[in-house]
């Protein structure tokens, strides 16, 4: 474990991705909930929270009740915002989306286990059956995870 004390107004510390890969995912979460920039990390986004959610949670300046937000409205355009945000974009997940002669077929296999606590995502990308490459999505970083918290390319 290590401890670096941080002043409120200027939460940034180094990324020690480059030193210790599996650092990676653990980076991630702690940015997303407590809001601590890495800076210099790969990929430094959501990993726990919604990619919509605002704020940290586990902030101690965050609301801890339900009472202390204005009232939930969900407007139009906020559904729109929500189901654009569960659109599978290839490019975020390090893949193509085709070659200049060709398109790929993203596939989701499923269904998920009943006992997976949370959300479980596997894509598909295929050619002609004879190149493959697998994605996973999960709360937790698998232990064959790959450098920069990727699985790695099955061909």
């Amino acid at each position: 474990m290590l401890k670096v004390a941080l002043a409120e107004n200027d939460l940034h510390v180094p990324t020690f991705t480059k030193l210790f890969p599996n650092a990676n995912w653990y980076e991630r979460e702690t940015w997303d909930l407590f809001g601590i920039t890495f800076d210099g990390h790969p990929n430094l986004r959501r990993i726990m929270m919604p990619q919509t959610w605002k704020g940290h949670p586990l902030r101690k300046d965050y609301p801890a009740r339900a009472t202390e937000f204005s009232p939930f409205e969900l407007t139009k355009a906020k559904q729109d915002l929500e189901m654009e945000a569960l659109t599978f974009k290839p490019e975020e997940w390090g893949m193509k989306r085709g070659t200049e002669n060709e398109d790929f077929m993203f596939l989701n296999l499923g269904p998920n286990h009943p006992s997976a606590h949370g959300a479980f995502r596997i894509v598909l990308a295929a050619r002609w059956r004879r190149d493959c490459r697998l994605r996973t999505r999960h709360r937790l970083p698998p232990p064959w995870c790959g450098e920069n918290g990727r699985a790695p390319v099955l061909a």
